[in-house]
């Protein structure tokens, strides 16, 4: 529920938020977000054990990454989620994961959502 209220480019078009907003007429933004606290709960041993399937580093600059041999599209899958949870308030990232996060996403050229 908190992508579509970031100041970023993708949402800075009111028609655009209104069309993400219809394409989930479905889901209750307003109950997602109070359930705020269950879900990170719910989320904490996740991370943590995503952090310890972070077998790899990529070469050059070593940064974590879920294959030996480097980064492959298991970390392609599962990178958008990571940026995208991290405009949420009150993750508790091991520090494995957010190391993974922030130098994939930097050397991508993507900035992460947590500035917002």
């Amino acid at each position: 529920p908190r992508i579509v209220k970031l100041p970023i480019g993708d949402w800075t078009d009111e028609r655009d938020t209104a069309y993400k907003r219809w394409q989930l007429s479905d889901f209750d933004f307003a109950e997602a977000e109070a359930a705020t606290p269950r879900l990170l709960d719910e989320l904490r041993p996740l991370l943590e054990e995503l952090s310890g399937l972070l077998r790899g580093r990529r070469a050059g600059d070593n940064a974590p990454c879920l294959n030996e041999w480097g980064v492959t599209m298991d970390d392609i899958a599962v990178l958008p989620t990571l940026r995208s949870l991290s405009c949420v308030e009150g993750v508790e990232w091991p520090d494995a994961v957010l190391q993974y996060l922030n130098q994939i996403c930097a050397s991508a050229g993507v900035a992460t959502f947590a500035e917002h």
